[in-house]
């Protein structure tokens, strides 16, 4: 751009000096020359040398391994930092740090894995039981609730748990997300009187709750609803969801027979086959709901483990360590055997067929497929007098050479 003088009267200067500046104005015109840039303050300042940081202005790249361009060390500008002296460590306390490591890492404290449960080991065993015994009325159902459903029966509860079954295997859910919808529905229908007509409604609410307690992707209830043939739609399921855990006064997290028989297993070392059998005897057992709800958990868990063992002839049916850990003797738990055994021989012919197909599979090792055993025996005596199982539950005599009736 070019410049022009514009502020000069031309009355007051010389002929001569107007065409000068005339004739240089044409010039500028012409030759399209430019402004002179304006000098800043910033540019009549004298070049920094360097910064604080050592690194320096209009400096070039070192190559690595190139000593020549390495700057002389005296031109730069670090800054040393002072070490602080160490303090002196008192050596009576050394002593004592040195001791405490030592017993920490002795070879006879127990290390926990982090994936192993505290189940599975016996450092925690007797809390876990006396705290698992604590809570164990605390969540129980009425045995006799039935008596005061004027709309249901045992045999549709039966119906609904079978369902249930059905449902935990097709999503593949947990064993304690099946136990705890039992136990969410039998508590809410220890004080809720149902129509039958709602009755999916409530076992599909409890095993909704159960779900999101245990499972890390559970149905959804638009899920449940489709599960029902859409005879209950999600705001109903819903709400049904909301007046379960009102009723149960938000108490989601009870202590099931599942519980128990995981505990007895892990603390005495049951293999899986007896594992797998005595948890086949339990869920059997929820579906009859009459004659099994007057017991607790922890009796039904030690029982099916009773029943399995015997039932695979295990050479001591119930050890010391197993009544130790337990609680009970074989003649306590001698009722419940005995109840076990029908259930289990009347399960081939009822038409609620899911736990026994469940366990039919080789995941669980086939054991629904196991024949049951008497329980009462005759063992062989000097005497020669009959004697039932709870009599020799503490003797290790080999079931082998038993007679059964």
């Amino acid at each position: 751009m070019a410049s022009f003088k514009i502020h000069e009267d031309v009355s007051l200067v010389p002929r001569t000096k107007y065409c000068k500046v005339q004739k240089e104005n044409k010039e500028n015109i012409v030759n399209k020359s430019k402004i002179p840039k304006k000098i800043t303050l910033a540019a009549k300042r004298p070049a920094l040398q360097c910064f604080n940081n050592g690194v320096r202005q209009d400096s070039k790249r070192i190559k690595i391994g190139n000593k020549e361009n390495v700057p002389p060390p005296q031109d730069r500008m670090y800054t040393k930092k002072e070490e602080k002296p160490k303090p002196e460590i008192d050596s009576d306390l050394l002593k004592i740090v040195t001791a405490c490591s030592e017993n920490i890492e002795s070879k006879n404290d127990v290390i926990l894995p982090l994936s192993e449960p505290l189940t599975s080991t016996k450092v925690y065993s007797m809390e876990i039981m006396k705290y698992y015994k604590e809570i164990e009325d605390k969540s129980l159902p009425k045995p006799n609730y039935m008596d005061k459903q004027p709309h249901l029966s045992w045999n549709m509860r039966s119906i609904l748990v079978d369902w249930l079954v059905c449902v935990a295997e097709e999503y593949s859910m947990s064993d304690e997300t099946l136990y705890l919808s039992v136990n969410y529905l039998d508590r809410f229908l220890s004080q809720i009187s149902v129509v039958r007509e709602k009755l999916q409604l409530v076992g599909s609410s409890a095993m909704l709750i159960a779900g999101k307690m245990e499972e890390i992707f559970p149905p959804m209830p638009k899920e449940w609803s489709y599960l029902t043939g859409d005879s209950f739609t999600t705001r109903q399921i819903i709400k049904m969801e909301q007046l379960i855990i009102k009723i149960l006064e938000y108490k989601l997290k009870p202590v099931t027979s599942y519980n128990f028989l995981k505990h007895f297993c892990a603390d005495n070392g049951i293999d899986d086959t007896t594992m797998n059998l005595a948890q086949y005897i339990t869920e059997l057992m929820m579906l009859e709901g009459k004659e099994f709800l007057k017991f607790k958990p922890s009796e039904i868990a030690a029982a099916s483990i009773l029943h399995a063992r015997f039932n695979l002839m295990k050479h001591n049916i119930w050890p010391e360590e197993m009544e130790k850990s337990s609680g009970y003797t074989v003649h306590h738990l001698s009722p419940i055997v005995e109840a076990q055994e029908l259930t289990l021989k009347d399960s081939p012919s009822k038409k609620q067929q899911a736990i026994r197909e469940k366990y039919k599979s080789p995941k669980f090792g086939r054991v629904a497929l196991i024949k049951p055993r008497c329980v009462k025996l005759i063992f062989p005596d000097s005497e020669g007098k009959e004697e039932s199982l709870h009599t020799h539950g503490s003797e290790e005599t080999p079931l082998d050479n038993a007679k059964v009736l």
